[in-house]
């Protein structure tokens, strides 16, 4: 593992950012700016400011997808998830230092740092998801999200919550399905606290740089389990596959996992 800090490294030098952490014990979430500083500290600014503390730990989702206008299957775009240490902060603004990250362009990892002071979450505990309580009501797909393919799953963990990359499909009343496989880390931190957090990336319709609130809504939500053997998981997996069909294959697998999150509030970047 490398733990020297690359400089000039690969991260794209400023772009949109999804910023979490835990404050009182709820995940809070917000839409930012970042640029990359000397030693690959981040400073973040905020359109209507943060609840952060010094020394906090957070994690940030980079990838510079703005100003693309289709998906690509291959996921052609620098991403990372990046876990830092608040170091400094003022009403709009937080620096943050790397304790962590690894930065993919497409499948390959390009570039990666682990600073001696970083633990890796150990998930010991896991709880059976409650089955979904969606209905044949929740059939009602939104049309208006057709083109937008990805979001940002923010999930707890122990010390700071836990970002993926994921395709998801949604319907008019903001409930957002997800697959994965069983006993990846994303699955496990769902089955560790079911409590979480949903951005969905809106830049296939947005793509002002400098408009960095409207790029994403950030859904509150709880996490359900969708069994094979309930009725609605082949119409589920039907239009999951209509919207995202380099996902088909998923379904081949006997260890596919089927996510159901109802909503709670809407998380506007403007939310403190």
């Amino acid at each position: 593992m490398n733990n020297t800090l690359p400089f000039p490294s690969s991260l794209p030098r400023k772009g949109i950012a999804i910023i979490s952490g835990y404050v009182n014990s709820q995940i809070k979430a917000y839409v930012g700016a970042y640029k990359v500083l000397r030693e690959n500290s981040l400073e973040i600014t905020f359109p209507k400011g943060h609840a952060f503390k010094e020394n906090q730990a957070v994690t940030i989702h980079l990838d510079n997808r703005t100003g693309v206008s289709e998906y690509d299957a291959d996921l052609r775009v620098y991403r990372t998830s990046y876990r830092g240490n608040v170091k400094y902060t003022e009403q709009m603004i937080i620096l943050v230092e790397p304790r962590e990250y690894q930065l993919y362009y497409s499948d390959k990892c390009i570039e990666e740092y682990t600073s001696p002071l970083f633990k890796y979450d150990e998930i010991k505990e896991y709880h059976p998801l409650p089955e979904t309580p969606a209905t044949e009501d929740c059939l009602d797909w939104n049309d208006k999200e057709k083109e937008n393919k990805l979001g940002v799953l923010i999930s707890r963990t122990p010390s700071r919550p836990h970002t993926s990359l994921m395709a998801f499909l949604s319907n008019t009343q903001d409930d957002i399905f997800l697959i994965t496989f069983r006993n990846l880390f994303k699955s496990r931190a769902l089955h560790y606290d079911n409590r979480c957090c949903f951005a969905i990336d809106h830049r296939a319709e947005f793509v002002f740089e400098k408009a960095y609130d409207w790029n994403y809504t950030i859904i509150e939500a709880e996490a359900y389990g969708i069994s094979e053997s309930n009725p609605l998981f082949k119409q589920i997996q039907y239009h999951f596959v209509m919207k995202n069909p380099w996902e088909s294959s998923f379904f081949l697998s006997p260890d596919i996992e089927m996510f159901h999150l109802k909503p709670g509030k809407i998380l506007l970047p403007d939310t403190i």
